[in-house]
Parts: C-alpha cells; structure tokens; sequence
C-alpha cells in the first residue's frame, strides 16, 4: 500500500484499514466494530485517523462516510478519507 501524503499523516496520524463482506447475520457489526475502534484510537490520545480506499469502491466509501469520514485527497485510482477526534 502506498504511504499517505505527508499532510494527511501530520493532521491524521492513525491509519486504518478495513474490509467489509457483505454481511450474513448482524449488517450493523462492521460499523459497531469500527465505531469502538475509533473510541479506543480517541481515548488513547490519537487526534485524526485516514484511511485509503480505491476510487471505484463506493460502497466503502459510504461506509466510511457514515462513520463521518470525508474525502481530503484523491491521487491516481486512490481516495483518502480521514476523520478528526
């Protein structure tokens, strides 16, 4: 995976990967699972969090808007999201 713009890393230091399969029993454990993900990420003093999703996932990419991601950079076939604490 290729290292996020050094803007994105200074203002959003944590990064966070993740793969959500369409779901077969609960379609709310990915997003729970993150939101304490993010809990615990705040509550040991990280400031900002990105993640890096292809431009073509939409569907990911509403996930994460969900969670209140928003789009900061766009390079090549790749999206950067990121969220502030």
């Amino acid at each position: 995976m290729e290292r996020a713009p050094d803007s994105i890393v200074r203002s959003h230091p944590a990064l966070l990967t993740c793969c959500v399969l369409p779901p077969k029993t609960d379609p709310l454990a990915p997003a729970r699972l993150l939101t304490c993900l993010l809990a615990a990420l705040r509550a040991h003093g990280v400031n900002g969090v990105h993640a890096c999703i292809n431009s073509t996932d939409h569907y990911l990419q509403q996930f994460y808007n969900k969670l209140g991601f928003v789009e900061v950079s766009r390079i090549g076939g790749r999206v950067y999201l990121a969220r502030a604490f």
